[in-house]
Formats: structure tokens, sequence, C-alpha cells
């Protein structure tokens, strides 16, 4: 019985008897607080099955569905597009489907870009190392800084860009951040600059905070910065006896998951309120951090990503 049906099972056989009895439905409509259709409705449906369960309510799915894709048709666009990787007005051409429905498919099955797929066997590619620390990787992204008063977030954009805030400059903060390949726990921290200063002393944090949750580091991937390649970043790193993979040049997507992790950033703390200054937003970033890495559930590791590091096996 549905949260708002206005009839039990009880009412609805009782305008069944009554109507029978002679009553017509109008009056047992009205009697029962229900209009006309609604009583003619279940007559009906008495009629149609007067031996079954004619009163219980019956699925709101409709019995068919002209646009729904057929289930062999679905299989034949994967396997056109696995084996043989085509695009998706050429897989609509051979199956009979137009390339939005295949572009639909593929999106659902997480095919609709070609690199997702290994050429050699059309697989989805999941890069993922077996255990906490044994890849971290690190980036930096500069963030602006938020003016005394608030940013566009809070003013708007007129009350933001006036001549004075035009050439007063207020510069930039650089967040560094390091997440583990396996896990997804991350660490971040705000920086004024990203020398090699400044990024030797968040390795250093960061081995720290790793360490702190039962995590030893063995390999970085970084960009090919200068501050990442210099002789303190390279010491602090063999000093704690962590080795170093360098990006490809010029290809960010290289430290994918860094990359992504700057978004997340940018959409759930940065841009997630409108600060009226940067000693607002700096602070809160603590908090979201503590929330991503113990609460904030991850996709890619089905919960928070330090329930993954807890489990690990003994």
């Amino acid at each position: 019985m549905h949260a708002n049906a206005r009839l039990n099972g009880w009412g609805r056989r009782l305008i069944v008897e009554r109507h029978m009895s002679g009553m017509p439905l109008s009056y047992v409509a009205d009697q029962l607080g229900v209009s006309r259709q609604t009583a003619s409705k279940w007559w009906q449906r008495f009629l149609a099955d007067p031996d079954g369960v004619w009163w219980a309510d019956r699925s709101s799915r409709p019995q068919s569905c002209p646009h729904q894709i057929l289930t062999g048709v679905e299989e034949r666009i994967v396997a056109l597009r696995t084996d043989n990787k085509w695009g998706p007005w050429r897989i609509g051409r051979t199956v009979g489907v137009s390339s939005a429905t295949v572009r639909r498919v593929l999106k659902d099955q997480g095919m609709n870009r070609l690199r997702f797929l290994a050429p050699p066997t059309g697989q989805i590619i999941r890069y993922e190392r077996d255990r906490p620390g044994e890849l971290v990787h690190i980036d930096t992204k500069k963030f602006g800084r938020i003016p005394d008063g608030g940013g566009r977030f809070t003013l708007g954009e007129a009350g933001y860009r006036t001549g004075e805030r035009i050439r007063a400059k207020v510069g930039y903060i650089h967040v560094h951040a390091a997440i583990d390949d396996h896990s997804r726990v991350a660490y971040v921290g705000v920086f004024n600059d990203a020398t090699a200063v400044s990024c030797a002393q968040f390795l250093t944090d960061t081995i720290n905070y790793f360490a702190a949750h039962g995590i030893r580091i063995d390999t970085i991937m970084t960009d090919n910065a200068r501050a990442y390649t210099g002789k303190l970043f390279t010491s602090t790193r063999t000093d704690n006896n962590i080795d170093h993979i360098l990006t490809r040049p010029y290809q960010p997507q290289t430290n994918d998951k860094v990359e992504r992790f700057h978004r997340t950033l940018k959409t759930e703390w940065s841009h997630a309120n409108p600060y009226t200054n940067e000693t607002q937003r700096t602070p809160a970033l603590d908090t979201w951090l503590n929330y991503y890495n113990t609460a904030r559930h991850h996709t890619a590791t089905e919960g928070p990503p330090l329930q993954r590091v807890n489990n690990q096996p003994d």
C-alpha cells in the first residue's frame, strides 16, 4: 500500500460490495471520500480479475518502453567498441541506432573515451598500486588570495571588479598536495610560494603526516619543476630513502590523481563558501582535509581513504 493511498484494501473491496448491492458508484465514492473515477477504477479492476488480488497496488513501471535499447544491441555496441575501437557514428550505422544512443551506452559502460581502453585488450584501464605508500603523487596549484571584504563569490562581479580592487595586487597562495595512489589518503599544505625550500618542507610534512597514519612512502611522483629536481628536495627525499619518478614533459595527465584532487580542492574547499578574507579560507582547509580522509566516500576506494589503510592485511 503506497503512502498516499486514500483507500486501503478493505475500502477498495467495500466499493465493490456496495456497488454490487445496487448502490450507484457516485454514491459509494461520496460515502468513502474518493472521486467517482477512483471508485470506477477499482470496480473495473474487480471485473477484470474477480478471483485475483485485484485490490492490491500495481507497479507504476510501464509495461513497455519503446525507447529502451535492447540488451543484445547494447552488448553488440560494447563489443564493437572493445574489438574495433570504432567511434559512435560508425557503431550506430552498423548496429542500426543513432550515434547519440551509442554515446549514451558507451558513457554508461565507462568506454566513452578511447584512452580509457588499453590498445591490445580493449579492457578498461585502472592504474593503482598494491599498497599504501608505494607511490605518492605530489604537485602544487596556485589559488588567488581573497582580499579583505571578500572575492567575487561574496561581492558579485560588479562589486568585486572595482578600480581600486583591480589595481590592488593581492597575489596567490600555493597549495601543495600529496595523494597516495592506493588508498587516496591526501595531505595538503598552504605556502606563499613553490620554491625549493617550500617543496622540501612540504615533503617533510607529508612524510610525517603519512607516518602518523602508518604509511611509509617508498616512491613519489612529481613534474619536472626545478624545485622538485634540485639539490634541496633531492637530499630531503634521499635522506628518507624515497625514490623519485618524473612525469613526461608537458603531460600533466601522467600525474592524474593529484591533478584530479586539485579540482576536488577547488570545488569542496576553495570555492565552497563565500569567504570574506584569506584568514577564513586557509584554516578551513584542515577541517576539510580531515573530512576527506576520514568520512568522505571516495568512489575509487568505496569508502573513506583512511578506511582502506586501516583495513590492510597484517
